[in-house]
């Protein structure tokens, strides 16, 4: 599964952080140049904020956990 979504603030970024962690599958977070980081790691997450566009990728169905963060 590959969602859009959006990070503003050092609060989503640490909510986001905070609902990957309980997740038994791999998170993702990419961008469209293939640039990958960890969805778990607070640090990851952090340097993802900077990606242009930002993608979550997961195995599992997380779409009514990061429900808050989803843009179209």
């Amino acid at each position: 599964m590959k969602i859009k979504v959006r990070l503003d603030t050092v609060t989503d970024i640490a909510n986001f952080v905070l609902i990957a962690s309980q997740v038994k599958s791999n998170v993702y977070l990419t961008n469209n140049n293939g640039l990958k980081v960890d969805g778990k790691s607070l640090l990851g997450v952090a340097h993802a904020h900077e990606f242009d566009e930002l993608w979550c990728e997961c195995d599992e169905d997380i779409y009514t956990r990061i429900k808050d963060f989803i843009t179209e």
